[in-house]
C-alpha cells in the first residue's frame, strides 16, 4: 500500500513538472505579444497596457546606455521616453500629449508587466503602436477600444504599425454620402431620358 502511494506521488510530481514546463513554454511564446485597452474618460484617454517580460529588452535596446545603470529612476525615465516615442494617439494628425506612465495592478503571471498610460485629450482617430517592434522578431500588439459607445478591436505589427478608427459616425456619414450620390445619379438619368424622349418626339 505504501509502495503504491509512493508511486502515485512520483507520477503526480512528474505530471506537475510537465504542466509547469508547458506553462513556461507558453509564456515564452507570448514574449512577442502585448495587449492594450483604450478608453475615453472625461478629458483624458487611458490605456491599460499588458507587456511581456521582453519589454525590458526592447527598452534596453533603444537606450543601450542603461545596460550598466543601477538606478531605477534612469530606467523609469527611459521607459517613459520609449512609450512616448512608440505609442502615439492622434486626432486629425495632432498627437495627444502623454501625461503619465504608472505601474498597474498585475492580474496575471510573473512574466507580465502592467502599466497605465494617460494621454491629455478626449478625441482621437488614429493610433500608432511600434512598441517592441525594435526587437528582432515579429511583434503583435492587440488593442481593444471603448470608443463613442462602441467596442472595437485592432492589431498592429512590425509591418502595419497604425490603425485609423472607423467610428459609427463616420460610417453613417459615408452612408449618407452614397445615399445622396445615388439620388443625384437617378435624377440625372431621369432628366437625360426625359429630355431625349422629348427630342425624339
Amino acid at each position: 500500500m505504501i509502495l503504491q502511494l509512493e508511486r502515485n506521488m512520483k507520477w503526480s510530481s512528474c505530471i506537475l513538472i510537465v504542466i509547469c514546463a508547458f506553462i513556461n513554454f507558453g509564456y515564452a511564446h507570448d514574449a512577442d505579444k502585448a495587449f492594450f485597452v483604450i478608453e475615453q474618460k472625461d478629458n483624458v484617454v487611458v490605456v491599460k497596457a499588458e507587456f511581456p517580460w521582453s519589454i525590458r529588452t526592447a527598452v534596453l535596446r533603444a537606450f543601450p546606455e542603461l545596460e550598466n545603470s543601477k538606478e531605477q529612476h534612469e530606467f523609469d525615465t527611459a521607459f517613459f521616453s520609449y512609450i512616448k516615442d512608440n505609442f502615439k494617439i492622434s486626432n486629425a494628425s495632432k498627437a495627444l500629449s502623454l501625461v503619465s506612465v504608472r505601474e498597474g495592478v498585475s492580474k496575471g503571471h510573473s512574466h507580465q508587466n502592467n502599466y497605465v498610460l494617460t494621454f491629455e485629450g478626449k478625441y482621437f482617430d488614429t493610433v500608432t503602436n511600434t512598441i517592441m517592434c525594435n526587437l528582432k522578431k515579429p511583434q503583435s500588439n492587440y488593442h481593444k477600444l471603448q470608443f463613442e459607445g462602441q467596442h472595437l478591436e485592432y492589431m498592429t505589427t512590425n509591418k502595419v504599425t497604425r490603425f485609423i478608427i472607423n467610428s459609427r459616425q463616420e460610417s453613417h456619414l459615408k452612408s449618407y454620402k452614397y445615399y445622396y450620390l445615388s439620388i443625384l445619379v437617378v435624377c440625372a438619368a431621369l432628366f437625360y431620358f426625359k429630355k431625349r424622349k422629348i427630342i425624339n418626339f
